[in-house]
């Protein structure tokens, strides 16, 4: 959670709930936060606009220790307005790899942006 805002508590039989307002270009969003206290890990984030709907829910599970540091292992982002959902699960995970390549052919006739 952002340490500089200003966060609500509260809890349900399982979970923590954290929840803020944070000011963006578009208005204001309201952020909440579930909280395994297990874990200590935030195990699900939602989004919701001005007008009470949901703009994403991101949840966070499978959580492992790789180098020290927690991850989870699998990922999911919900953009329910879109109707899109992308889900991201790893069986191995190199922290910090030397050189991170992703090698496909790029289609003719397509321009390439590098982001940095």
């Amino acid at each position: 959670p952002l340490a500089d805002a200003d966060w609500t508590v509260a809890s349900d039989s399982a979970h923590y709930l954290l929840a803020t307002t944070l000011a963006t270009p578009s208005g204001p969003v309201e952020q909440r936060l579930r909280v395994d206290p297990a874990l200590w890990r935030v195990v699900e984030a939602v989004d919701y606009g001005p007008a009470g709907e949901i703009l994403s829910i991101r949840t966070f599970s499978s959580f492992d220790q790789i180098d020290g540091i927690v991850v989870p292992r699998r990922v999911m982002l919900q953009a329910p307005s879109e109707e899109a959902t992308v889900i991201f699960e790893h069986v191995k995970l190199t922290v910090n790899p030397p050189a991170l390549t992703f090698p496909s052919p790029r289609p003719q006739g397509m321009d390439v942006e590098r982001v940095e």
